[in-house]
């Protein structure tokens, strides 16, 4: 085998040594890209609070900011995967064409001609002004029943950020804590 010396493969005498770099060159590849995408998924997943803003659990940021939100493409994909079709049925989808799809009849080879997804409808499409999946116990603290896999518009949420200034005032575990 001839390799022009300029080549970067030129310290390579043999096909099998070759074959071996670029075997390794794969997987150390693969092993970034798995390694970003888990710091992408730990970062969007673990926003936390700064330690003086703990969340008290009121649940007025999902009374007032829990519906009417829109989607993003990357929600759909572990409801899909995980046949979650109980957050699926609440989820309104236009594709490109115009035409629109419930969440529950969605499929992966539909993503990729997704227009808007909107987050909540009833089980007949219709929009609906609360959280399907707000949850106020007895213990007067409000949960998510889907907080695992809940949107990246919850996810992503923080009254105490500058962008919701306006309602971080109104949030007990902010008052009086600038964001």
């Amino acid at each position: 085998m001839v390799i022009h010396p300029v080549s970067p493969f030129y310290r390579y005498s043999s096909i099998r040594s070759l074959t071996l770099f670029r075997i390794s060159l794969i997987a150390r590849v693969n092993f970034f890209c798995k390694k970003i995408t888990a710091n992408i998924l730990d970062n969007q997943r673990n926003i936390s609070m700064i330690p003086e803003q703990d969340c008290l659990q009121c649940g007025r940021c999902c009374e007032k900011w829990g519906w009417g939100q829109k989607g993003i493409v990357g929600d759909l994909l572990p409801w899909i995967a995980a046949g979650r079709e109980d957050i699926l049925r609440h989820v309104a989808i236009k594709m490109q064409d115009g035409s629109r799809l419930s969440g529950k009849d969605i499929t992966r080879e539909d993503l990729s001609r997704i227009g808007r997804i909107d987050y909540w409808v009833d089980p007949e499409g219709r929009t609906i002004s609360y959280c399907p999946f707000y949850w106020k116990r007895d213990d007067g603290k409000v949960y998510c029943r889907i907080h695992a896999v809940k949107p990246a518009v919850c996810v992503g949420f923080a009254p105490w950020a500058e962008v919701y200034h306006d309602y971080g005032l109104n949030c007990p575990a902010c008052r009086g804590i600038d964001p």
